[in-house]
């Protein structure tokens, strides 16, 4: 109960905060798209390849730099670990970039007339966006706020003796149909994941209709997981807090028993001022990072040796040397893939 409540507040506070091959025989890092290679196995899960673009984070849309990946692909196709081989310059889109490949899909390598692992090399340019996309951004933004903030509002509530709120208020907006692990793989892929979050409990934001929601991931390591937490900022004319739900799919219903207590202990949360009627401004951008190339690490799939051909199926997907010298300046950096563009 101890370590519950300790957690629950902590992820309280959280919601308030609205790779050169390794040793050995590890193959070197290849280019390919994700329909390159050869036909699925017909005992892999079942799903076509994608390579969906990652999403400019929040105050970046007039950065500007490339994230060179590499990729461990099991023998589905599917992405089993991602490494930064160098990074962009701004941490930001870096993470935007691995969090966008954790949910890529692509063929699978075919060598000797079997799909096997593999290891891929796939450099993603980003490219900001002019003052009028800027501008028509913004717009568009400012108009869903609107929308938003109309069906945001709530019942007057009463403070507490202390002039607090209860951590956990119960919403009555319904949560989305599907289990806990549905719901992180739509989070992860159409929200925003918080800076200076717990690499434990990882935490999203979306907009909605509804207004602001914030999402706390409890993949593992609690009883009751794999749960998700959502919680959603509304207001009562004077004041606004959040609003919780949650999905459990825990094996066991005693366990999700204990989610419904581990959301009750959530920390009191200190009342905020009513939502702005206009969104603040875009933030300057934090200084740029030094460009930095990094070993990748070993693989821990069973990867074919070096001295395999590479099959016809993958034609022109051989192995590639290390990746080049980052350029002097980003602006002079040609893309060496089709940049990816925030809608």
């Amino acid at each position: 109960m101890i370590r519950f409540r300790v957690l629950a507040h902590a992820l309280a506070a959280a919601a308030t905060l609205a790779v050169c091959a390794g040793a050995g025989a590890q193959p070197v890092a290849q280019t390919f798209d994700p329909g390159a290679g050869g036909p699925m196995p017909a005992d892999c899960p079942p799903g076509e390849p994608q390579r969906s673009p990652p999403k400019y984070p929040r105050g970046y849309f007039t950065a500007s730099g490339t994230t060179v990946l590499v990729l461990d692909l099991d023998r589905c196709g599917l992405i089993d670990q991602v490494w930064i081989e160098r990074n962009s310059g701004y941490a930001e889109l870096d993470r935007a970039a691995v969090e966008a490949a954790r949910q890529w899909r692509f063929s699978p390598e075919i060598r000797q007339g079997r799909a096997v692992p593999s290891r891929v090399r796939l450099p993603l340019d980003f490219q900001p966006l002019a003052p009028e996309q800027v501008a028509k951004s913004r717009e568009r933004v400012q108009a869903e706020w609107d929308r938003a903030r109309a069906n945001a509002r709530d019942a007057q509530r009463p403070l507490q003796k202390d002039g607090t709120l209860p951590g956990y208020l119960p919403d009555p907006y319904p949560m989305p149909a599907g289990s806990a692990q549905e719901l992180i793989r739509m989070v992860r892929s159409e929200g925003q994941r918080i800076p200076g979050d717990s690499p434990q409990v990882p935490v999203y934001t979306t907009s909605s209709d509804r207004g602001l929601l914030v999402w706390l991931v409890l993949e593992e390591g609690m009883s009751f997981s794999p749960a998700i937490i959502r919680r959603r900022l509304v207001e009562d004319g004077e004041k606004s807090y959040f609003l919780s739900a949650g999905t459990c799919s825990a094996a066991r219903a005693s366990d999700c028993d204990d989610f419904r207590k581990f959301l009750e202990l959530m920390m009191a949360q200190h009342p905020r001022p009513p939502l702005p009627r206009e969104l603040p401004a875009e933030p300057s951008l934090p200084p740029r990072e030094p460009i930095r190339t990094s070993p990748v690490g070993r693989s821990r799939l069973p990867m074919p040796a070096l001295a395999d051909p590479p099959s016809p199926a993958r034609k022109g997907a051989g192995p590639l040397p290390p990746p080049p010298p980052p350029p002097p300046e980003p602006h002079d950096a040609t893309p060496p893939v089709p940049a990816w563009q925030r809608d």
